[in-house]
């Protein structure tokens, strides 16, 4: 049990760099996976991105659902004042 209180309280304490690390692995991920012209290293990146996305705050996902229905008129942009 100490082991992983311990390590708990390390990872707490280095968030940002552990954040840092991931988005710089992925970013020169992105780049080699780009230059090479296999498939099939672009299908491990994804898996690995989709993995660390569902940690994510943002819902890419419903967030573009909104805003297609926004373009298309379903929602209304604008709110009207109580008088």
């Amino acid at each position: 049990m100490m082991f992983i209180t311990a390590g708990i309280a390390w990872i707490i304490a280095h968030r940002t760099e552990i954040v840092a690390l991931y988005g710089l692995l992925v970013a020169i991920s992105s780049i080699i996976v780009k230059w090479t012209p296999t498939e099939k290293d672009d299908i491990i990146l994804n898996k690995i991105v989709d993995f660390f996305n569902m940690f994510s705050v943002t819902n890419k996902k419903s967030d573009a659902e909104i805003l297609r229905k926004v373009k298309s008129g379903y929602y209304r942009l604008t709110r009207t004042r109580k008088k």
